[in-house]
């Protein structure tokens, strides 16, 4: 088996990122903690994240996005008395927030997850 190790890998002109053909990968992955920690050995492309207030957390990114249009896979951990909820808002080229409220609408602080899919810049 041979390995690949590189800091850089353009195209050909070595002005620009390869194209991947016939594959997708996610270019951010992440689990957040409710306290808005994570765990690196779970993230993937994610510099920081900031507990923003309750059920409020942002996630920066390593490297930033071409533009805004990624798409986005967010997951909440629910306990089996409540249900919980999750939403990303103001998907901007190096952050994206995450709020979560639980049964009734209020902000709670949980668990969450997000894949995302993209081009990076």
């Amino acid at each position: 088996m041979s390995d690949i190790r590189a800091n850089t890998i353009s195209d050909t002109s070595g002005n620009g990122p390869i194209n991947l053909t016939g594959q997708v990968a996610a270019t951010t992955t992440i689990r957040m903690h409710s306290d808005a920690t994570y765990l690196n050995n779970f993230s993937f492309n994610v510099s920081t994240t900031d507990d923003e207030g309750t059920g409020i957390k942002k996630v920066n990114f390593s490297s930033g996005y071409i533009n805004s249009g990624y798409a986005v896979t967010a997951t909440v951990l629910a306990s089996a008395n409540n249900s919980r909820t999750c939403m990303v808002s103001g998907p901007a080229t190096s952050s994206i927030t995450v709020y979560t409220w639980q049964d009734g609408g209020n902000a709670a602080n949980t668990s969450s997850s997000l894949s995302i899919n993209g081009d990076l810049a």
